[in-house]
Order: C-alpha cells, then structure tokens, then sequence
C-alpha cells in the first residue's frame, strides 16, 4: 500500500512537471492568437466552420482538408468548436497530448525500477525537440507520440484490453500509428501467447467441422499465456476471451479500410505511386515536400531523428552542436562506466516495436507512396527508444561520479532546461499581417474568394477565415487528381500575378471568380527573385515570364486602386459583388 502511494505521487509529480514544461515553452501561443501550428493552417482552420456555417462554403481546397483529416479528430473538435475557436483549442489539446505522452513515458520508464531513470526519461522528453515538434498543433500526427507509447506501456504489462483499445483509437486518429501498433501487436501476441493464438485456431477449426458434420478431437479449451513474466497462480485466458481481447483490432482494421478505401471521394483521388514522381520536380528537394529520391535508412536512424531533436533549428548550429557534443560526451561515458542500474524492462518492447518498424518502412518503400512516408515508421520508433536511451545513460552517469544525492537538484535543472529548449518549439508567430486578416474578416463577405501567392493565403483561409484560390500548405503533391487541378490553379495564378497587361489580370479574375487580388510588394522586387520565389516547377515558370524591372500590372494604382494597404501588402477588388 505504502508503495502504491508513493508511486501515485511520483505521478503526480510527473504530471506537475511536464505541464509546467508545457505551460513556460508555450506560454506565448495562449497569449498570441495568430501563434500557431503551421498544419493548423490546413487541418485545423476549416474547423471555425463549426462556429460560423457561412464559412468556406462551396470550397474545394476546404472539402479536400475535411476529407484527409481523420474521424477521430472530427469528433474531438466538433464539441469544443460550440464553445472556443479551434485555432485556440487546437494549443489546449497540444498541451494536454504533451502532458499524456509525458505520464505515460514515465509510467512505461518506472519498469526501469528505479525512480530515478523514470523522471529522467521524461527530462530527456523534454529536451528532445521532436515530441514537442510532432505534438504541436493538436492535429492527427500530434496523437501518434501520447497512442504509441500508451501502447508500449499497456503491452509491458500485458495489458491485452488496453492494448487493443489503444489500437482502435488509432484507427480513427492516425492511420499510420495504427498500422506501426497493429504489426508490433502480432509480433508481441506470436512471442507471448502463441497458444493462446492455436487455442483460438483449434476452436476455429472445429466449429468449422462442426458444421460440416464431422467429428473432431475435443482439446482443452484453456491454455496458459506465454507472458513477459509468468507469476504463480496467473489466472488463464480461455480461447474465446482471448478472441473478445482483440476484437478492437479487427473493429480497427474495418475502420480504416471503410476510411481509407471505400470512402475515398473520386474526385479527390488517391496517393500516387512511385512512378508518377519520376522526372517531376515538385517531388525532389526544390518541390514543395523532399519525397523523391528517399533518404537512405541510416539517415533516418541516426541523422533525421536529431535535426529537431537538438536545437539546430531553432538556435543554430553553435548552439546545436554544443548540445550533441554535451550528449555524446554523457553517453560515452556511461558506456566506459557502464553499471547495471535497476531492470531494463521497459527495453523489451522494442524487441517487437524495431521490427515491426523495419518491416512497415520495407513495405512502404516498395509500394512508395501508398502506406505514406516510409520514414513515419522509423522516426517516432528511435525517437522514444533515444529517450529511454539517453536517460539510462545519465543515470549511470550520476551513479558512477557519486551525485545521487544530487539526483533532485538534477532532475528540476534539466526540467527547467527542457522548459527553455521547448520555448515556442513547433509554434509561429503570423501575427505580422492581423490587418490584412482583420480586413477579410471584418470588412468583406463570407463568400468571398481570394488570390494571391499561396504562402500569405494559408494566413487569409486560417485567420481572415475566406476562401482562398490555392494555397500553399494545402498544395499536397501526392494525391491525384487533387495535386492536377491546384497546379494548374497555381500556374493560371502566377501568369496573372506576374503579368505586364492588366487585361490578363481581369480575365483570371473573371474566368475564376476571384473576389479580391492581395498583392505583397515584395515578391516583385529585385532581391525576391535571387532566391526561388517559390517551389518547383512554378519558380521556373515565374522566372520564365518576369524580369525584376517589369512593369507589372498589378501594381498599377491606376488600374487597379487598393482597398487596403498596410505594411507593403494591398488588396485589389477584382469583382462587384457586394462585401
């Protein structure tokens, strides 16, 4: 009893800690209405619909965003959006995925046996960039992080029910989550109830003969599960209850499969495959998402996992490099220190988790892109199995230079640390242009459609909540013949955009039923077009049809007179319709 109690407040404690990591790294974001997630800006931002159903009526780029966004994460913004904007809610539900990952990462580290390396697993948690990263935003690849290591703890504990919920939650909130779990399951049950497994196959089988007429062998109908640690006594699990334990699997799998298959919308379309991306720029490098060549294995191990992990990103390589250096001098040291402190439990997950992983990117990249980024099944594996990693090693560290006394002082000093390193991380700040938001908000119709370049649109469909004619986050390259009709889209655009004769200029607007025309001054400078003004193979085309000294139409006061201009950004009424 005494135990138990200490351990429920080590949890408590571990709750305290990680939302007060969360409260101080992100403290900015509840403050700053336009800090946000980028991805909110696809995922999230038709969600205010809820709120105002005037909103993006009619919208294809916005039917495209409901149609991608998981069952589950409807569900879970639908009630809120009645009573809080889901920009906002969308840091809340951060906050809290945060805060669930955290306990349960500590929870599956307390197997460590060692109160210790438990809280210093959740100290590394917080100074490893890539959770906070991933957890941002409180869309569908913010939950991947909280499922898979609530999946981890239930199957360190063969907790079967739980472990199969988890699975099914999957299925509604991330797809490729429930893909990674749903094969480490079957590694798991192979390993530990392999007859718990043939039970159900015997019972199976004979029912089927049962059927037929035929006699069968009567065989016991209860069997012994093959678990992580056999205790005297442990009760058995009969073959149909087995079967009932799992059945949230399969509940899972017809989930997903009526998601995934049945109710794709044609004119949407689906993800293409490998060939399509051969000799088109947009999928390289210079294209809007690096997917062709894919990066090599090792790359994804032991490189990609530590370009968010250290804060390369957001302090620079100075900073980034002392801080591997710092990790690196702690891991060499315990290894030339090495003591065996506690059990190492918690490890033997990854004994189903590591080849499951493998196997999904192995099938992933042979049938690239239709079970999505190979690297999604690798980097969430290595960055939980780093954490663990790197904690044992501080701990073993502590224990060989005799600070153990010290370990409270320690534990608060890299929480505090983990605190800083996290400030802002996974948030942006597009609070530079509230006027222009503000304008379309308050001054045009809800109907109205937008254009202008696709980078400043994402920021007028999310916070001017108007319908914009192509944006950036929303130009998704891998799924046709959605990917068809916004590159012709952009290109109709940016000949408009770009253009000397303001007749061009009013037939795109008339032939697309453009409302407004923002313009941003500087995309029509000299300095713009020493850098790609934007992503392959559109920068081609830009740069084929304009010259830095042109006299571009839409800057033409008198051809066409701002309705709003505010920090080098103005807006042209291209039609009469009434605002």
């Amino acid at each position: 009893m005494l135990k138990n109690r200490i351990r429920i407040s080590y949890l408590c404690l571990a709750l305290a800690m990680s939302g007060l990591v969360f409260g101080i790294a992100h403290q900015h974001g509840f403050t700053n209405f336009y800090m946000v997630n980028d991805d909110t800006r696809q995922q999230t931002y038709w969600m205010q619909q809820w709120q105002d159903p005037e909103l993006y009526k009619n919208d294809p780029l916005t039917q495209y965003a409901k149609s991608y966004v998981p069952w589950g994460i409807k569900a879970i913004n639908f009630i809120p959006a009645r009573f809080i904007n889901p920009l906002t809610f969308s840091k809340i539900l951060a906050g809290i995925l945060f805060v669930i990952s955290s306990l349960f990462l500590f929870g599956l580290a307390l197997q460590f046996n060692d109160e210790i390396s438990a809280f210093l697993s959740i100290c590394v948690y917080f100074l490893m960039g890539s959770f906070m990263m991933k957890i941002s935003g409180g869309i569908s690849q913010s939950f991947v992080f909280p499922l898979l290591i609530a999946y981890l703890y239930f199957i360190s504990r063969d907790n079967l029910k739980a472990a199969a919920v988890t699975i099914l939650a999957q299925s509604v909130l991330n797809p490729y989550c429930f893909l990674l779990c749903t094969v480490t399951h079957i590694f798991y049950l192979l390993h530990n109830h392999l007859d718990s497994i043939l039970a159900v196959l015997r019972k199976i089988y004979g029912s089927f003969l049962s059927l037929i007429g035929k006699e069968r062998y009567e065989r016991p109908t209860y069997y012994r599960p093959a678990s992580l640690e056999k205790l005297p006594g442990e009760p058995l699990i009969p073959p149909m209850t087995f079967l009932l334990l799992n059945v949230p699997i399969l509940v899972g799998v017809v989930l997903m499969f009526f998601k995934y298959v049945v109710c794709v919308n044609p004119e949407i379309g689906r993800l293409i495959t490998e060939s399509q991306m051969i000799g088109h720029p947009e999928y390289t490098s210079a294209g809007r998402y690096e997917l062709y060549p894919l990066p090599s294995l090792f790359r994804e191990l032991f490189i990609s996992p530590w370009i968010f992990n250290a804060p390369f990103t957001q302090a620079g390589p100075v900073i980034g490099w002392i801080y591997m250096s710092i990790l690196v001098l702690v891991v060499v040291y315990a290894v030339l220190n090495w003591k065996r402190i506690g059990s190492f439990k918690p490890f033997r997950v990854f004994l189903y988790l590591a080849p499951a992983s493998l196997l999904l990117y192995a099938v992933s990249r042979a049938y690239y892109i239709k079970l999505f980024i190979p690297g999604r099944y690798i980097e969430y594996s290595v960055n939980i199995f780093y954490c663990l990693v790197i904690a044992v090693c501080i701990r073993i560290a502590i224990e060989s230079m005799g600070l153990r006394k010290c370990a409270v002082p320690i534990v608060g000093a890299l929480a505090l640390l983990g605190a800083i390193r996290l400030h802002n991380v996974g948030l942006y700040d597009f609070s530079r242009d509230a006027g222009l938001y503000n304008y379309f908000d308050q001054q045009t119709a809800k109907s109205a459609l937008v254009a202008g370049h696709p980078e400043l649109m994402d920021n007028v469909l999310t916070f001017g909540k108007r319908k914009v004619f192509v944006s950036y986050e929303l130009s998704h390259t891998w799924i046709q013949p959605y990917w068809s009709k916004i590159k012709k889209r952009t290109e109709d655009f940016f000949a408009a955009y770009y253009s000397t004769n303001p007749d061009d200029v009013r037939k795109f607007a008339k032939a697309n039923g453009i409302d407004f025309l923002v313009v941003r001054e500087f995309d029509f400078s000299p300095d713009a077009f020493k850098a790609p003004v934007y992503f392959q193979p559109f920068d081609d085309q830009i740069k084929s049809i304009a010259r830095p000294d042109a006299k571009f139409a839409v800057l033409d006061k008198e051809s066409f007179p701002p309705t709003f201009m505010c920090m080098g950004i103005r807006v042209l009424k291209m039609s009469s319709k009434n605002e």
